[in-house]
């Protein structure tokens, strides 16, 4: 082709190089044989079984070792060939491929092989067979003959015909198999699993076909019975709600039926009279009445709704959205009484007031009688419907836009257990955040109702004497709504966290010289003034000029002394009272001390600073909030008539004392000055609830005492820069206020504290075991509510 071109090809093209080269016999180059050692009909042959066997003979015979090596491993028959991996998960040739391995010594992959037999004690047909009715029990026995005492467990363990297989789970929710199940259990000595299979049983007290049969009129007078003979009380009143009996009492479903239509109320009227329930015959006569009260919770309508299979649920959520929280109780159990039993766990995050949510709801051993359908799931639709609404009806205030989203936690629960779990997670999240939005934003009420109480002492003190009337104001301004509003920012962003409180402040060393070289400077100084002194009584003429100049030195060097003596006075002061704020604040109480050394001997010493609970401001949120409470005080100082004046030096004042602090007492650019203050806040009684415009139910509140820890330091411009703000509270003091709310509450009357619950018949009582723990150095706390139990009376 290249000779018939007119021209030659450019340089630009390359030549394509001949791929095939030839020997001067006419072959093929070996390195390009494709049937040579490397050659890709070789490679080819050696994955064809029996092939491989003569291409591994012509390698050896021509010495070529490496490509030996490499048949021997594309051999797909091999020790670890694809078709010998194969055979070895099916069933049958898995044992032929063990011999091989056994006999050509292949010790991996004989335990290998081993491990794969589908029919082996860990293959996958083996663990099928497993989970068949009969063929289990065959399994059982080759694991025991072979010795594998892990795997006849296992085969125990998920037999369908065993205590806890499928098939007796599911024979339990039979009728009449159930009673044989509990005989199986019983001669077996499965106690547990007998209580099991008895509270299943479908026509056992408790039992759904049981339950149906108790909706059924006349049928139900019979069941009733048998429960009462069998000693199920329980099950026997929650059967009593439909009985005839008490379906024609004086508030029954047919008795208030019929005092709605005129003739029968004169016979129930009747009724009434003859058994001595004069109320009821003049409530049967008076139709308007009946018929005005016919919507009524205990009214005929809901009477009967709560008769009707199905529609019983309609009438709990119509009682449950109305607030009639025992009527819809009622509408479920068909009894007079609920009891819940059992114990909660709330996992807490307090990191701060934006982020304080519930991460986990842990209930254990929760339990409620009776056993009635849906009861379980009424209960948590009667808790969300509580904190999701107000005792007014109205939804309660949501989280405001300020506040960040809470994320919902994750349970191991699946299915509507978990959905309720974080409905009821959710709820309590929301009305949680509601009121801290609501408390937030009260801050300003609470700031106006300290001021004017601060008016009313300062009257009082005004009174006592002329000083204190020329001194102090007449009447406090109220702070600006710029100074409430970053107050109420602050406490929203403060963040708290549990950890040891060892931060407390060391012991302050004022920045003087040495008393020696100290008492030498003043020695100096006095000595030159006696000198000068001396020479002036000398000389008569210049005596006035000597004693003028002796005066001034001595007047320095006392000034010195003072100013020294000044700075020690307020170090030693700062010491004192940080030292003692200090051990109020964090000193154990007696009993707390006391039990804590007699329990160092046996278990090491103790730890000499306790934990608690400390909550610190933002430092972005220190200087508004310090400039608002300066310029407040400003205010405050230049409306009494002698402060004006103090008002206009003040500037002077703070830069002289700035100074004064910054080069006496602390080094302004290393260390700030470190101020602790305990507050003492007295016992208190806090109204919770209100009942006819007065509280229903009152707190009570020990005094407990606040440690406030405050980080100053002199700034260039006279001020006195606030850079941390700490306030804490010790995990013992933590704990006896737990306790003491726990002892009062046990004793409250809960119907008080909201109208939805004044129609339970008795007072409600919730009894509690409290517990707290906190993860050390974080912001996480564990509240355990233990021996839970509520007894709820609802109304017939």
């Amino acid at each position: 082709l290249c000779c018939k071109l007119p021209t030659p090809l450019p340089s630009a093209v390359p030549v394509r190089k001949r791929e095939h080269a030839r020997v001067a016999d006419g072959s093929v180059a070996p390195a390009m044989n494709p049937f040579a050692a490397d050659g890709f009909m070789t490679k080819f042959g050696e994955l064809i079984p029996g092939v491989n066997d003569g291409i591994q003979a012509l390698h050896k015979r021509a010495g070529n070792e490496e490509a030996y090596q490499r048949a021997r491993k594309n051999n797909p028959v091999g020790a670890d060939g694809a078709l010998t991996r194969l055979g070895e998960h099916i069933p049958g040739v898995n044992n032929i491929v063990q011999e091989l391995h056994k006999n050509a010594g292949k010790q991996e992959q004989l335990q290998r092989a081993r491990k794969a037999d589908p029919i082996g004690a860990e293959g996958g047909i083996t663990k099928v067979g497993e989970h068949i009715p009969g063929v289990n029990n065959v399994i059982q026995e080759l694991h025991k003959n072979a010795g594998k005492g892990q795997a006849a467990a296992r085969a125990r363990l998920v037999d369908p015909l065993g205590c806890d297989g499928y098939v007796t789970t599911a024979a339990e929710y039979t009728p009449g198999v159930n009673q044989l199940v509990q005989v199986l259990h019983a001669k077996a000595n499965k106690g547990e699993h007998v209580q099991r299979a008895r509270e299943r049983n479908p026509v056992g007290a408790n039992g759904w076909i049981t339950q149906v049969g108790e909706r059924i009129p006349v049928l139900n007078d019979g069941i009733r019975a048998l429960h009462r003979n069998a000693g199920q009380f329980e099950a026997a009143e929650r059967a009593e709600g439909r009985t005839l009996q008490a379906l024609l009492s004086k508030d029954g479903a047919i008795t208030k039926l019929a005092e709605l239509i005129p003739g029968t109320n004169l016979l129930a009227a009747a009724m009434h009279e003859l058994h001595g329930n004069h109320e009821e015959a003049d409530r049967a006569i008076d139709l308007l009445r009946n018929w005005h009260h016919f919507g009524h919770p205990n009214g005929a309508l809901a009477k009967l709704a709560e008769l009707l299979p199905g529609v019983d649920i309609v009438a709990f959520a119509l009682h449950l959205n109305a607030g009639h929280y025992p009527h819809a109780l009622r509408a479920i159990t068909k009894t007079e009484r609920v009891i819940v039993d059992g114990s909660v766990t709330l996992v807490l995050c307090l990191r701060n007031l934006q982020v304080l949510e519930l991460k986990e709801l842990v209930i254990v051993n929760l339990s409620y009688h009776p056993k009635a359908f849906s009861l379980g799931s009424s209960l948590v639709d009667l808790a969300m419907n509580f904190l999701d609404m107000d005792k007014n009806g109205h939804q309660r205030r949501r989280m405001n836009r300020r506040r960040k989203d809470l994320a919902l936690p994750t349970h191991e629960d699946s299915g509507m257990k978990r959905e309720a779990k974080e409905k009821l997670v959710k709820s309590i999240n929301d009305c949680v955040a509601g009121q801290i939005d609501k408390q937030i934003d009260n801050v300003k009420d609470h700031i106006a109702k300290a001021v004017k109480d601060a008016n009313e002492r300062l009257q009082q003190k005004r009174a006592l004497h002329w000083s204190f009337a020329r001194g102090l104001p007449e009447k406090l301004p109220d702070p600006d709504e710029t100074f409430v509003r970053s107050v109420q920012d602050a406490l929203e962003r403060m963040t708290f966290r549990h950890e040891k409180l060892d931060f407390f402040p060391d012991k302050l060393m004022p920045r003087i010289l040495p008393d020696d070289a100290l008492s030498r400077k003043v020695s100096k100084y006095a000595g030159r003034t006696s000198l000068t002194c001396l020479a002036g009584c000398a000389l008569l003429v210049p005596s006035l000029k000597a004693l003028t100049v002796g005066c001034a030195a001595g007047v320095v060097s006392a000034g010195a002394y003072a100013w020294h003596e000044a700075a020690g006075f307020v170090v030693a002061r700062l010491n004192r009272q940080n030292s003692e704020a200090t051990e109020a604040t964090v000193a154990p109480s007696e009993a707390t001390a006391s039990s804590a050394s007699s329990s160092s001997s046996s278990s090491g010493p103790v730890a000499s600073a306790p934990a608690g609970l400390v909550a610190e401001l933002q430092l972005s949120d220190l200087p508004t909030l310090e400039l608002g409470l300066c310029e407040y005080v400003l205010k405050c100082t230049a409306l009494s008539s002698g402060g004006s004046m103090l008002a206009g030096r003040l500037p002077y004042l703070s830069s002289t004392c700035r100074r004064w602090v910054e080069g006496w007492i602390v080094d302004g650019e290393s260390s700030p000055l470190p101020l602790v203050i305990s507050v003492p806040l007295p016992a208190q009684c806090i109204p919770i609830g209100v009942e006819h415009g007065e509280p229903a139910i009152y707190l009570e509140v020990p005094a407990y005492t606040l440690g406030l820890l405050l980080h100053c330091r002199p700034s260039s411009s006279g001020s006195c820069v606030l850079e941390r703000m700490r306030v804490v509270i010790t995990d013992e003091q933590l704990g006896r206020l737990a306790e003491c709310v726990r002892v009062q509450v046990q004793t409250w009357d809960l119907r008080k504290l909201d109208p939805r619950l004044s129609g339970f018949t008795q007072p409600i009582h919730l009894n509690f075991g409290l517990g707290m723990q906190w993860e050390y150095g974080s912001e996480t706390a564990r509240v355990e509510l233990s021996d839970l139990s509520l007894s709820l009376h609802l109304p017939r």
